[in-house]
């Protein structure tokens, strides 16, 4: 995340008297569960927030390792979301972190 920042900060000497730029973060994206399952029947689960997620730029935090394999660590959370689900996941979001509690859930996949 912060050479996403670092990236963003370097722009801004070449911003006088440029358009605007919007920016959205969100945090705690996890496609398992009923966002999975939409996903799966063909629904959008981003749809009631689609509104908020036009920007030019839009960064998420993904709290899910995306994979079909890897056993789960000992832990009360585990969560693994269908390599299925980036389709969704690519059409709101520009760019991910990965760097979490969760990114290590299933090993090294």
């Amino acid at each position: 995340m912060k050479s996403v920042l670092f990236f963003l900060l370097s722009l801004l000497p070449f911003a006088a008297g440029a358009e605007p730029v919007s920016l959205v973060f969100a945090g705690d994206i996890v496609l398992v569960g009923q966002p999975g399952k939409l996903i799966a029947e063909g629904h959008d689960p981003f749809d009631a927030v689609a509104n908020i997620l036009r920007a030019d730029i839009r960064v998420g935090n993904l709290e899910c390792v995306v994979a079909t394999t890897g056993d789960p660590e000992d832990k009360i959370f585990t969560f693994r979301a269908n390599p299925h689900t980036l389709t969704v996941l690519k059409r709101h979001f520009d760019a991910v972190s990965v760097a979490n509690n969760h990114s290590g859930d299933y090993g090294r996949t």
